[in-house]
């Protein structure tokens, strides 16, 4: 069996670390812009259409770089959870999108938020309210 990684997936790794040693703290629109707030997302629905291990080299490369972004917590924690067309915009990075969203927010008709269960009988569940 071989686990070495894919010529794609080097470039991948390459192209990430030249650009964090570029930009050292990049902006959400720049990682948007080269399509790594929708690396797992299907193409479909605006993403990528990667998988785990491309994301897994964008969360090491950007490790090693100590990005200043919430990175990790949004594309692998708050993503996965959310329904298809808040994925999009999240792969998209438009921030009048998000603007939008913050104001739905701010004005309390919607709800978002991660939490954990730690009991081992619990079923995921999730839900956004309006």
């Amino acid at each position: 069996m071989d686990f070495a990684f894919t010529p794609e997936q080097e470039e991948l790794r390459t192209q990430a670390r030249a650009f964090l040693s570029a930009h050292p703290d990049p902006s959400w629109q720049e990682l948007a812009e080269l399509g790594w707030t929708g690396v797992s997302i299907a193409e479909a629905d605006g993403g990528a259409g990667l998988g785990f291990l491309e994301e897994a080299i964008l969360f090491e490369e950007m490790g090693r770089a100590l990005t200043h972004a919430p990175y990790w917590s949004t594309v692998a924690v708050m993503l996965p959870a959310l329904p298809a067309e808040l994925q999009a915009e999240v792969a998209h990075g438009d921030p009048d999108r998000h603007h939008r969203r913050r104001l739905d927010l701010g004005a309390r008709r919607s709800r978002a938020g991660g939490a954990a269960d730690e009991r081992r009988d619990a079923a995921p569940r999730g839900r956004v309210r309006r």
